[in-house]
């Protein structure tokens, strides 16, 4: 699954790598807030000769139906109540705005997907929680009082807390530069290999990192954890 794939570039060259160059059988399914690039992206997929193995929804990450999507997409009957669902293998989200990475971290750990692999972009909400509590005495207090420190600061801290989340959940997490920072500055991977089972330590981690840094937490801690 590609979450928040916007105009599928993604989607297509990890099409293209497991048709051409792994010789591998894939479905993608795209998933995109906005239906007007959701039929963008079908043009697409047409035009390439990658519509067989890619299909696009339109639709909200964490509101996302993932069977009836696949049924959906690939044209398959609705699994009969309490058979096999639908496999999620790998999700994957390329620069989805703020808190929708969190909604794509979220999304591969209630299926329970093999690979998780996000490039967050413009980490948004701690530092505009930061801002709201920038006059207290907390030790990250002046680092909250100057907008761009805020900002900085914030994204590194966004992702050290969402490595610490997705590791409690039972998964060997790394954070990785994977382009040179010339071609983007957006450019760290949140990488994420499933394992058998969760880390408690790391939730600890993550109250202490949240108590430091003046005790505001992430969308990804409130995310349900439930299937869908």
């Amino acid at each position: 699954m590609d979450a928040g794939c916007g105009r599928s570039y993604l989607t297509f060259l990890l099409a293209w790598s497991f048709i051409h160059r792994f010789r591998h059988p894939v479905e993608i399914l795209g998933v995109e807030l906005r239906p007007a690039l959701v039929e963008e992206c079908r043009r697409r997929a047409a035009l390439t000769g990658l519509d067989e193995v890619t299909r696009f929804e339109a639709g909200a990450i964490d509101a996302l139906d993932v069977d009836a999507a696949f049924a959906r997409a690939f044209g398959r009957a609705q699994e009969r109540e309490g058979a096999a669902r639908a496999a999620v293998h790998v999700v994957a989200s390329l620069h989805a705005c703020d808190t929708a990475t969190d909604d794509a971290l979220a999304l591969g750990l209630r299926r329970r997907a093999d690979l998780i692999a996000v490039a967050p972009c413009c980490q948004a909400e701690l530092a505009a929680k930061w801002s709201r509590i920038a006059q207290s005495k907390a030790g990250f207090s002046p680092i909250f009082r100057s907008p761009h420190l805020r900002r900085e600061a914030a994204a590194t801290v966004t992702d050290a807390m969402r490595t610490l989340l997705v590791r409690s959940a039972g998964y060997d997490v790394s954070a990785l530069e994977f382009v040179p920072s010339e071609h983007t500055p957006k450019n760290t991977l949140i990488r994420a290999m499933r394992r058998t089972e969760g880390d408690p330590s790391a939730l600890e981690e993550y109250a202490a990192l949240k108590e430091a840094t003046g005790g505001c937490g992430i969308a990804l801690e409130g995310r349900p954890s439930s299937s869908r």
